[in-house]
């Protein structure tokens, strides 16, 4: 659901997995519902630049994340 200048969810979920590096680019006013982190590398990490709100829930099942 968009409102102004953000995507601002009422429901669901974002997941963010695979074995590389990731970066989460979040503008002002953006934000997840629930966010799961399951990246499987042993050493690089999920990183969040930005605010990161969630909403909900933040469940990190695998991996390293940074925010």
């Amino acid at each position: 659901m968009m409102f102004g200048n953000g995507f601002e969810p009422s429901g669901g979920e974002v997941e963010f997995s695979g074995n590389a590096a990731q970066t989460i680019n979040l503008a002002n006013g953006n934000s997840f519902y629930d966010l799961i982190i399951n990246n499987s590398h042993a050493t690089d990490k999920v990183t969040v630049q930005g605010g990161l709100i969630v909403r909900n829930h933040l469940k990190v099942f695998d991996g390293f994340f940074v925010s």
